[in-house]
């Protein structure tokens, strides 16, 4: 909660929702990444969209990096009753 808390505070300053600002930092991790957000509604997309208007500085994804250390982030991705073998 400590890392959701620090990020709502963040998207405050950059006037953007987390949604948005997940997205801006996906966006600027180089041009061989790319984000795919999905959507259920045009209130969604239209907020996706808004992602445009995200400008994240140097100075901000350094803040960012602090904010959400690699090595405090970690584990599975889903439980292991949903591993299966392809």
């Amino acid at each position: 909660m400590k890392i959701s808390d620090a990020i709502v505070e963040f998207t405050k300053k950059k006037n953007c929702t987390p949604a948005q600002l997940a997205i801006a930092w996906i966006l600027s991790q180089g041009d061989y990444i790319i984000p795919i957000p999905g959507t259920r509604s045009i209130e969604r997309l239209q907020e996706n969209m808004g992602t445009l208007n995200v400008n994240l500085t140097q100075a901000d994804l350094v803040e960012l990096n602090k904010l959400i250390p690699i090595d405090i982030v970690a584990g599975e991705q889903f439980p292991e009753r949903y591993n299966f073998e392809v």
